[in-house]
């Protein structure tokens, strides 16, 4: 079974990553969405940064998918 995965690069320089499936990238989308019109300009700004990456994500997945023998198998 494939997983497909978001990795978010940390900001602790040590290379680690944090990774998400779809579903919760979705329901980090929508609390971004939620989130943005609740605050400022200048975070709601920040937050379509955010939501931009997520739906790009997205689209190169959709648009471009990895072929079967570049997936990586995770449990």
């Amino acid at each position: 079974m494939y997983q497909k995965t978001f990795g978010v690069v940390s900001m602790n320089g040590k290379g680690n990553q944090m990774k998400f499936t779809d579903h919760q990238l979705e329901l980090i989308q929508l609390a971004i969405e939620d989130y943005a019109f609740e605050i400022d300009e200048e975070h709601a700004d920040d937050c379509d940064e955010i939501l931009t990456m997520i739906e790009n994500h997205f689209l190169n997945k959709y648009i471009n998918p990895i072929r079967p023998q570049q997936q990586e198998d995770t449990p």
